[in-house]
């Protein structure tokens, strides 16, 4: 049997450093090594192994090593459990770790040469608002490498953006320089009441002159990781002031509608003429932002495109654009009016309602240089002039009723067979036509297509977190998948499901539709879709032989 040691490389240890487990065996262990029991009262980092074959006068020697770069959970005086090497053991050993003081002088010159920060823009904000989180790490000793965890948030829906690349820059604490990594994100959070931000950990790989020429470091990674814990953030979120009277909750720093026309423009009847409107908001998502409505005008059809939507981010946040083009076509001449466009906001700044405002506009609409042919009165036959005649005015015999009354008779008996006829010429071509394509599958063709098209719009819609456009996405998903080209609402398309699709789908009807629309989430409705498969009918068994003509 082989013969195995364990030992740490410091006994005691902080609560914030990295430590080495050394297990050795002296000859060959029956199976390779099972740590999962140390993983109850520490974190395994890293793990290496080594070989080592000796002939010292004839005499035959195996070491093999294993070492395991962990950390503590918790403090407290452990006892590593026993290590099963296949039917070899290893000894238990006990190891004692300790929680940094924070009035020692150790752990002041630990917190002197690396410290996590975690800072947030403000200590309030509204429902949907933007937060800007500030995570920073600083050290004034040189580091191999550092991780950072994730933000996370303790009791409730939280949407987090992070805002670009890690920036790294140095800066001074009194006279100590530091380097400093920075790393920056939005929230919005989705729900009222307290907003708690756990704690941040991030792990530094620091040097380590003191283990440079140690046994226990086979590999030469002369490294010791440390473990710093930011402090936890509380945020109060407050729900859409009273005096709020607007359809759309908007709260941003600024927000601003714009519209933009084509150069040299000119209004003609017939003619499109494409004005392009666009909502910039400093401190909102692009899907938080909602269609622009630009009201009807008598004497112009108006017809939009599908809004493109974007963001752009900073330092300071998100801008998001909304950008719609419409095409806009006078059916007549004449002066009309633009009626303008207003869109209510909440500044974040000034804590006050503010309204974007693009105002009316004049437009003259001319009509096209095409002449109308004119035609001579029906009465009054064309004669050439003479320089001495005086012009000749023809006059026509009026008919009599008789012959008037057959003249009306055969002109509609001739539009009655035209029509006949045409119609039978029709019926004809549709006939062969039915008769020659091959029938197509419901759910093949256009359907498919249509299906595949829903069911990326609803994905979409659903990490936007956008109703209407959920809404849209869903009555085109359920048009494709169950065969009904008349589905035109989101209740009527519920009673065709079964649960909990047609509750997630009455739950947005409701949210689209009700009093109190600020608790309605996407999550796993476009999931469910995708999952969803309409109930296929039975179909009759072939039989395999005809029944006898008589029955005994």
């Amino acid at each position: 049997a082989a013969t195995i040691t364990v030992q740490a490389d410091f006994n005691p240890v902080l609560l914030s450093d990295s430590f080495h487990l050394i297990f050795e065996a002296n000859g060959s262990v029956d199976d390779d090594p099972d740590f999962s029991p140390l993983e109850k009262d520490f974190e395994i980092l890293s793990r290496s192994q080594s070989s080592n074959i000796s002939i010292i006068n004839g005499d035959y020697k195996r070491t093999k090593k294993w070492v395991l770069t962990v950390m503590a959970k918790q403090a407290g005086v452990f006892t590593l459990p026993a290590i099963s090497f296949g039917r070899d053991r290893s000894p238990q050993m006990q190891l004692t770790v300790k929680a940094a003081n924070p009035n020692s002088k150790q752990s002041y010159d630990l917190q002197k040469k690396q410290i996590l920060e975690l800072e947030a823009s403000s200590q309030t904000l509204r429902v949907q608002g933007q937060l800007i989180l500030t995570m920073r790490l600083l050290t004034s000793e040189n580091i191999n490498a550092y991780r950072f965890s994730d933000v996370s948030i303790e009791n409730m829906d939280v949407v987090i953006e992070q805002l670009g690349k890690e920036k790294q820059y140095k800066t001074y604490r009194g006279n100590t320089p530091y380097l400093v990594v920075e790393r920056r994100y939005a929230l919005f959070p989705q729900q009222t009441g307290n907003m708690k931000i756990k704690p941040v950990l991030a792990e530094v790989d620091i040097p380590s002159a003191r283990r440079s020429n140690s046994f226990f470091d086979p590999f030469g990674r002369n490294t010791q990781t440390r473990r710093l814990r930011s402090k936890a953030i509380s945020i109060d979120v407050k729900d859409i002031p009273t005096n709020y009277k607007a359809t759309h909750w908007l709260p941003a720093k600024d927000l601003q509608l714009l519209e933009e026309w084509p150069d040299n423009i000119q209004f003609k009847v017939g003619e499109p003429v494409t004005r392009t409107l666009s909502v910039l908001a400093d401190g909102l998502t692009s899907a938080q932002l909602p269609e622009i409505a630009t009201g009807n005008i008598a004497g112009v059809k108006q017809y939009p495109d599908q809004a493109n939507l974007h963001d752009t981010k900073n330092d300071d946040g998100i801008i998001g654009i909304r950008e719609e083009k419409v095409a806009l076509i006078p059916t007549r001449a004449g002066h009309f009016t633009l009626p303008a466009i207003e869109l209510p906001w909440w500044n974040t700044q000034t804590q006050k309602m503010e309204i974007a405002r693009i105002p009316a506009k004049d437009i003259q609409v001319v009509a096209t240089n095409t002449p109308l042919p004119q035609s001579p009165p029906s009465n009054v036959a064309a004669q050439p002039q003479t320089d001495h005649a005086a012009p000749i005015i023809a006059t026509t015999e009026k008919p009599s009723d008789t012959s008037k009354a057959q003249n009306n008779f055969w002109f509609y008996a001739c539009v009655f067979m035209s029509v006949l006829w045409l119609f039978t010429l029709f019926f004809c071509w549709l006939r062969h036509r039915q008769s020659t394509e091959p029938r197509r599958s419901p759910h093949q063709g256009e359907a498919q297509t249509s299906h595949k098209d829903a069911l990326k719009a609803l994905n979409k819609a659903c990490r936007n977190n956008d109703a209407q456009a959920c809404k849209k996405a869903l009555i085109l998903w359920g048009r494709a998948i169950l065969q009904k080209p008349h589905l035109n609402n989101l209740g009527e398309l519920a009673s065709y499901l079964e649960e909990p699709l047609s509750t997630q789908i009455s739950a947005l009807n409701q949210y689209l539709y009700g009093a109190q629309p600020h608790n309605w989430q996407a999550k796993d409705l476009a999931e469910r879709c995708q999952q969803y498969s309409p109930p296929q009918t039975k179909k009759p068994a072939p039989c395999d032989s005809m029944e006898p003509l008589y029955k005994s």
